[in-house]
């Protein structure tokens, strides 16, 4: 992943038309505003990363929600579902912070989840907290519901104390 992640798109007339969907709101100076992280490849491929407000700042550093949740989903059939989110703390702003459900009959320590990711992410990317639940908060049509989360502890979408 390339070390520049923009939020914004231009110059596709479909854009245009989506953006009319919602009054314009997302449509500024000619950009489409999507609220979703991605960048551009050399060969002109964009790449969705995350969503702009699941994007967690710790210690000055970007980290994206899905690229830790997908460290955790590799330990396998161990882990049904897993969660990120930044949490306050008065250090590094937020920490980076996992919401793990095992499988059923399965068992995960925070420990596991912890030493797994060292394995496959930057330092600063490992989940500083994890709390292993029997269910996470689920929308109707299957969605985790990480707004819920940031609820139990206190914070809004972008980590700030509510």
């Amino acid at each position: 992943m390339p070390a520049k992640t923009a939020e914004a798109l231009k110059g596709m007339y479909a854009l245009k038309l989506y953006a009319n969907i919602f009054n314009g709101n997302y449509y500024i100076g000619g950009w489409m505003h999507t609220e979703d992280g991605g960048y551009m490849d050399e060969d002109g491929y964009v790449f969705i990363v995350d969503r702009i407000k699941d994007m967690i700042i710790t210690g000055g550093e970007n980290v994206y929600s899905a690229e830790v949740e997908n460290a955790i989903l590799k330990m396998g059939p161990d882990v049904a579902m897993c969660a990120v989110i930044g949490t306050p703390d008065p250090k590094f702003g937020e920490l980076v912070t996992a919401v793990v459900v095992p499988a059923p009959g399965k068992s995960v320590s925070a420990e596991n989840v912890v030493s797994h990711c060292r394995k496959l992410i930057a330092g600063f990317k490992v989940p500083r907290k994890v709390l292993i639940r029997d269910s996470l908060p689920m929308s109707g049509a299957g969605k985790i519901l990480k707004n819920d989360l940031r609820k139990e502890f206190k914070t809004d979408a972008l980590g700030a104390k509510l």
